[in-house]
């Protein structure tokens, strides 16, 4: 059951957040921010070798020479492509900024799929202003990890939409945003099953009689994201069985204790999830005003 009308129209909190997300993150690009982040700089290094070799594997500047196999090359290579146009450092910006403006936008798609546009301008909005993406972009430089966001939110979208229309095409789809996000970062491995197997759950509970029905359809799309996935990635499977070698650990601010460290609880804690606990009282009490008026209707 829909929440009674009324309140503010869905279309301008998305319009809002949309020119909030142009805003903020238009700014906060302008400045120097590629140098005094963690792992930007590394990104940018993998762009060079792309855009001096698109098929030369091997990259002979750092660590003595590795295979550029090891890390997954989709963001890296769109930046590469890009830097024939403009310089590498404008590149990398620009797919800095659409990835900031994917966030919301799939997030906004994937909530009107599954529940209606009210709950997606609200969820997309939530995905502008919570301090996570800015935190990973502008000072961790995780522009990999954050444009596998949309990725798998998109192919999480078209998995529903199989699941509801059974079409060829939302399979192929999700199947293929699926396989772009393990290309972006390989974290998309475990991220990308939870959010299928929740919307499978979902689609089971509100027709259970045809859940025979729901788990072939979500199995045909899980193979087809397996073997694509498999197939793109063939290199890196490759690298990994003949090539990979036990290394040292790296020194790296996640791998502090957030419990013993102020400064890394600061950053990798509250930084990420603060804004979270500042607005979970208010989900909170909308979610129990909103099954009073379920009750006082029905």
């Amino acid at each position: 059951m829909r929440p009674p009308s009324g309140g503010i129209p869905w279309r301008f909190v998305l319009f809002t957040g949309i020119v909030l997300t142009m805003v903020t993150h238009g700014f906060l690009l302008a400045t120097p921010f590629i140098d005094r982040t963690f792992d930007a700089e590394a990104h940018l290094f993998f762009a060079s070798h792309y855009y001096q070799g698109w098929f030369d594997p091997w990259e002979p500047r750092w660590y003595g020479g590795f295979f550029v196999f090891s890390y997954p090359p989709l963001v890296h290579q769109l930046v590469a492509l890009l830097g024939h146009i403009v310089d590498l450092e404008s590149s990398y910006k620009l797919i800095q900024a659409i990835v900031a403006i994917a966030v919301p936008a799939s997030i906004f798609v994937l909530a009107r799929e599954l529940v209606d546009e009210t709950v997606g301008a609200y969820a997309a909005f939530a995905a502008v202003i919570l301090s996570g993406t800015y935190l990973l972009l502008y000072s961790f430089g995780q522009l990999a990890n954050v444009a596998a966001v949309p990725l798998i939110v998109t192919a999480t979208t078209f998995f529903s939409l199989h699941l509801r229309e059974g079409r060829p095409v939302d399979l192929l789809a999700s199947a293929g945003f699926g396989s772009a996000a393990v290309l972006t970062t390989t974290t998309s491995v475990l991220i990308l099953p939870a959010l299928l197997s929740a919307v499978f759950l979902q689609r089971a509970f509100q027709d259970w009689s045809a859940w025979r029905h729901l788990l072939r359809r979500a199995l045909c799309a899980t193979l087809a994201t397996l073997a694509v996935t498999i197939a793109a990635s063939s290199p890196f499977w490759w690298w990994l069985i003949s090539e990979a070698k036990p290394i040292a650990p790296i020194p790296h601010f996640t791998r502090t204790n957030i419990f013993s460290n102020a400064t890394s609880s600061e950053l990798l804690f509250w930084n990420m999830y603060g804004g979270e606990l500042l607005i979970l009282p208010f989900i909170v009490l909308r979610g129990a005003l909103f099954q009073r008026s379920i009750s006082v209707l029905s």
